[in-house]
């Protein structure tokens, strides 16, 4: 850790009441609530790191919360905005703690620490997936893996990768999940990617670590659960606990193995087995699950398809969160704001509709012009 920033009276008040003391200061504000919420989930987040006192907030913690912020606004859990106000919560805090002579300089303030933070230049409304655009990316993925179907001397490792990229378009475009919630977060051990016992093909229902870091069940249209069976078909998961979408970076790969056998075997014996088998092999065979796809191998994917297939939306790819706001848009531009809701799992219609004020902006001049009359241009 970096110096500078241990505390002046080391032990004499706890992180937590700390916090607490702050936040009676500060009831009277507006932003007391989304101000509570920020902290306790900035705490969560250190207690998970280990580093749960004063003595280990320095800048180069702060530096990994401002690159874990950013990671949340990639994964599409919300905007740069959001990421830079909750980043300013935590800053004001800690300059309040050094005020209670908690610490002796804001680990907060410096350059270095707040450099990963996006940026929120406020250019306009973030990326959406068009129903023509979504259409066109599923009939894309369906013909890739309708082409391998048809050319069965193609490798089998072909058609696992085509199968298994439909089902992540799929699953994206049509259940309203966050790519966090399907896809491993490294900076995030509650985040590990979903697994098969996640899914109830029942139920229709896919089990994720929502976007509150509390259970939630998504909704799994007939389509997307169709495209995960015939994937899981190909895949031959030999648990359950295998992840849905297994990770296929090599050293990752190793590394899972390493760690599975390093109890049992010598390091010797793992590096011979590792050279003369297949990583997949031995995984299956020793019933070690591999890592989860992470969000960023997520957005490779989605970057190659798209770049295959000549697909963008403003001169850029279709990115896993846009999936989730169009599912939300063609829902609420046809009036049926209760239905978005309940598809992308919004805790109050308030969030829903705040969601989609551009459309309801529209809306209103539509009236406004029937009342009033349009300019007649």
């Amino acid at each position: 850790m970096e110096t500078g920033s241990t505390g002046a009276n080391p032990g004499e008040k706890t992180l937590e009441r700390c916090i607490d003391d702050y936040l009676n200061t500060r009831q009277a504000e507006t932003s007391a609530e989304n101000m509570a919420y920020a902290l306790e989930s900035w705490r969560e987040w250190l207690a998970r790191r280990n580093a749960d006192d004063f003595a280990s907030i320095d800048p180069k913690c702060c530096r990994e919360y401002a690159f874990h912020l950013a990671e949340r606004v990639d994964a599409g859990e919300f905007a740069g905005s959001t990421a830079r106000t909750y980043y300013s919560f935590v800053r004001a805090f800690l300059s309040f703690a050094v005020r209670d002579e908690q610490l002796d300089t804001n680990p907060a303030m410096t350059n270095r620490a707040v450099e990963p933070l996006p940026e929120d230049d406020g250019t306009g409304p973030q990326q959406f997936w068009t129903a023509g655009k979504r259409d066109a990316l599923l009939r894309y993925a369906d013909q890739q893996v309708d082409s391998a179907l048809e050319h069965p001397v193609a490798p089998d490792s072909i058609l696992r990768i085509r199968m298994r990229d439909r089902a992540i378009v799929t699953l994206l475009a049509l259940s309203g999940v966050r790519g966090a919630e399907v896809f491993s977060e490294p900076r995030d051990d509650r985040r590990n990617g979903a697994t098969w016992a996640d899914i109830d093909f029942e139920a229709n229902s896919l089990e994720v670590l929502g976007k509150s870091r509390e259970t939630e069940h998504a909704p799994l249209p007939s389509r997307a659960a169709r495209a995960l069976r015939r994937y899981r078909a190909v895949l031959e998961p030999p648990t359950d606990e295998w992840p849905i979408f297994p990770s296929r970076h090599a050293a990752s790969l190793h590394r899972a193995v390493r760690d599975g056998l390093q109890e049992d075997y010598s390091e010797n014996r793992i590096d011979r087995l590792l050279e003369n088998g297949d990583v997949d092999d031995l995984l299956r065979d020793h019933g070690i699950a591999p890592p989860s796809i992470s969000t960023n191998g997520a957005r490779s994917v989605m970057k190659r398809l798209c770049t295959r297939f000549d697909l963008e939306i403003d001169g850029e790819y279709l990115k896993p969160h846009g999936a989730r706001r169009g599912l939300g848009h063609t829902f609420y531009s046809e009036g049926r704001a209760e239905d978005a809701q309940s598809a992308l799992r919004h805790k109050s219609i308030e969030t829903t509709h705040a969601a989609y004020s551009n459309i309801q902006a529209g809306e209103t001049a539509d009236r406004i012009d029937d009342v009033l009359g349009g300019d007649g241009e």
